[in-house]
C-alpha cells in the first residue's frame, strides 16, 4: 500500500505529457520508406534471420515474474494494484487531483478556437472535480474498463494545446486502457460523469460511461486468473457472441482475459460489462483464436521481433488518444505479450530494465554506435533520448537500425530553415534521422541503452 502511495504521490513520472513534441512547423508528408532502409527491412524475418540465437528461451515466466516484483519493490513506477486496501486516504486523493489541476493549467493551454482558457473555465473545472469536498479516508471502488477508457488530467475531453491549433497533441490525455484494464476509483466528479482513479502505472480522472464497476472479489479474481488469453493481434475485435454479430470493441496487442473455454474458432473468454443501472456484471466474450493464445508467448528474440512489427504503419496517438499507441506505449503492449508489466513512461522503462550504457555528452557517434554495437541485444534493447523510446532492430553493413513510433523529424534546408516530416506512426529507421537540424539526430540524443531482461 505504501508503494502504490508512494506512486499516487510522484505521479508526475509517469505522464505522457511529460514527453517531448515537435513544434508546430509546415509539415511535409515522410517518403514511403526513410531514408537508409532497404524494403526487406520492414519485415520481421529479416531481422529474425540475422539474429544467432532467435529461438532461445532468454527468460521463464517466472523470472519475468521476478522481473516485475523487483519494478514494484525498486521503482514505485507500477503497483501490485490487485492488492490494493478497500479505503485510502482522503487528504493524498485531494492532494493528486489539485497536483493535476495546476499543472494542466500552467501549461497555458489553448482551446479548440486557437484562444488561451479563461480563469473561469478553470474555475468551472476546479468545481466540477469538487476536491475540496474530500474528508478522511475514502472508500475504494474497484472497476474493471469496459470501454476503451481515455485517463484524463482534469475531468473534460475538451482537446486543448500548447499552440493554436495543435489539435494532434492533446495536453489533457495522459493515457488510455484497453477493456479489461482493472483500474481503482476514489472520488467522483460533481456532475457524476467522471471518477478520479489509478491503474497500476499512472492516476488521472475517468468517464464512468467507460467503466464497470464490480466487487473487490471480482476485481482480483479477473487480474488473478490462473487459466488466461493473451491478445497477439496488434487490435483484435471482441464479441458478446460466438457468432461474432454482437460487437463489444476493440482490444491491443498484450490484453489479458481469464479464459473459459473455445467455441470453434474463437477463444471464449471472461470481461466486464457496464449494465444500463452503472453497475458492472462479469460476462462472457468470444476473440478470434488467431488473435490471441492461452498464455503468455515465450520471450524468445524471434517472438520480440513478430510482435513488433505488427505495429508497422500504425497511427501515432498521444498518450494513445484514440486507441492508438505513442513511443512508450507501444513497449508496453510488446514486452506485455511475454508477462512484463513496464511503467508508462520511457525514462521509467529503461531505468527498469537493465541499463547496460549511459552515454556521455561528449562520446562521438562512431563511440555511440561501438557501444550498441557491443553491448544491445537486438530485439530486446530499448534506447532512451529525451521524450522518445525506440527498440534496437540491429546493425547492417555498420548502419544501425530501430523501429519505433514518432510524430515525425526535421530535415535542414539551408542554415535558417527546416521541413519537418510528419510521420506519426511507428517505422523502421536508422538513428541518422533528423541529421543536421536543430533538434539533431537521434544518435546524437542517446541517453541511455538497456536490455529487457
Amino acid at each position: 500500500m505504501k508503494r502504490f502511495l508512494l506512486l499516487l504521490i510522484a505521479i508526475h513520472l509517469t505522464f505522457a505529457w511529460a514527453q517531448t513534441r515537435e513544434d508546430i512547423l509546415p509539415a511535409l508528408a515522410p517518403p514511403v520508406i526513410l531514408d537508409g532502409v532497404r524494403a526487406e527491412m520492414r519485415q520481421p524475418g529479416f531481422w529474425i534471420s540475422r539474429h544467432p540465437y532467435p529461438d532461445s528461451l532468454l527468460m521463464s515466466p517466472s523470472a519475468i515474474e521476478a522481473f516485475n516484483s523487483r519494478i514494484r519493490r525498486s521503482f514505485g513506477t507500477v503497483t501490485a494494484i490487485d492488492q490494493h486496501s478497500t479505503s485510502i486516504p482522503g487528504r493524498s486523493i485531494r492532494n493528486q487531483i489539485n497536483y493535476l489541476h495546476n499543472n494542466a493549467k500552467g501549461m497555458r493551454l489553448y482551446d479548440a478556437t486557437g484562444n488561451n482558457l479563461s480563469t473561469a473555465y478553470w474555475a468551472e473545472l476546479a468545481r466540477l472535480e469538487n476536491s475540496s469536498a474530500i474528508r478522511g479516508n475514502l472508500p475504494v471502488r474497484f472497476a474493471i474498463a469496459s470501454s476503451f477508457a481515455n485517463q484524463r488530467l482534469v475531468p473534460t475531453m475538451d482537446n486543448l494545446n500548447k499552440e493554436p491549433g495543435d489539435i494532434y497533441f492533446d495536453e489533457i490525455q495522459n493515457s488510455g486502457y484497453d477493456i479489461g484494464t482493472p483500474i481503482v476509483l476514489y472520488h467522483n466528479s460533481r456532475d457524476g460523469a467522471w471518477a478520479f482513479g489509478a491503474t497500476s502505472v499512472s492516476s488521472g480522472w475517468f468517464r464512468l460511461q467507460d467503466l464497470a464497476i464490480v466487487s473487490r472479489r471480482e476485481w482480483q479474481n479477473h487480474q488473478r486468473a490462473q487459466s488466461f488469453i493473451v491478445v497477439l493481434a496488434d487490435k483484435a475485435d471482441l464479441w458478446r457472441d460466438a457468432s461474432a454479430l454482437d460487437y463489444l470493441g476493440g482490444v491491443r496487442m498484450g490484453t489479458r482475459f481469464e479464459y473459459l473455454g473455445e467455441s470453434g474458432d474463437y477463444y471464449k473468454l471472461r470481461l466486464a460489462l457496464r449494465q444500463e443501472n452503472g453497475s458492472g456484471a462479469m460476462q462472457e466474450g468470444y476473440i478470434l483464436r488467431s488473435d490471441a493464445r492461452i498464455g503468455y508467448l515465450p520471450y524468445t528474440v524471434r517472438n520480440a521481433y513478430n510482435q513488433a512489427f505488427k505495429m508497422l504503419n500504425h497511427r501515432y496517438g498521444w498518450a494513445d488518444i484514440n486507441g492508438d499507441w505513442d513511443c512508450s506505449s507501444m513497449m508496453i503492449h510488446i514486452f506485455a505479450c511475454f508477462g512484463f508489466r513496464l511503467p508508462r513512461n520511457g525514462a521509467s522503462q529503461v531505468a527498469a530494465s537493465r541499463v547496460v550504457h549511459e552515454f556521455a555528452p561528449a562520446e562521438s557517434d562512431s563511440l555511440r554506435y561501438a557501444n550498441i554495437s557491443r553491448k544491445a541485444v537486438p530485439g530486446i534493447s530499448l534506447l532512451h533520448l529525451r521524450g522518445h523510446i525506440v527498440l534496437y532492430l540491429g546493425e547492417v553493413d555498420g548502419t544501425h537500425y530501430i523501429i519505433h513510433n514518432t510524430s515525425g523529424y526535421r530535415v535542414p534546408i539551408d542554415d535558417k530553415s527546416q521541413y519537418i516530416y510528419s510521420i506519426k506512426g511507428t517505422v523502421v529507421s536508422t538513428m541518422e534521422l533528423g541529421a543536421g537540424s536543430d533538434k539533431r539526430s537521434l544518435i546524437k540524443r542517446m541517453l541511455t541503452l538497456s536490455v529487457v531482461r
